[in-house]
């Protein structure tokens, strides 16, 4: 049997979606002030102290993010023949 070990990397994450025929100027507001209150001194010492790191982005940006994601990881379901019962 050949198998072959390729490394991967999963890493959590906690985002905020929204249906898709939502209003961009409303994607935009929404966007904004989560923002505002995650890079909050309080609110990111808090979350730093408890090991999250507060990363933020775009709503464009995260799109890639999701769309090259599903890219990566539907190839790698595929290949391991993982099936759900």
């Amino acid at each position: 049997m050949n198998t072959r070990l390729v490394a991967a990397v999963c890493r959590s994450l906690f985002a905020s979606l929204a249906p898709a025929k939502t209003p961009k100027e409303i994607i935009v507001k929404r966007n904004r002030e989560t923002i505002k209150a995650l890079t909050t001194a309080g609110v990111k010492e808090n979350l730093n102290a408890q090991d999250f790191e507060v990363r933020t982005s775009t709503p464009e940006e995260f799109d890639a993010y999701i769309r090259s994601g599903y890219a990566k990881w539907s190839k790698i379901v595929k290949a391991s023949s993982a099936n759900v019962d």
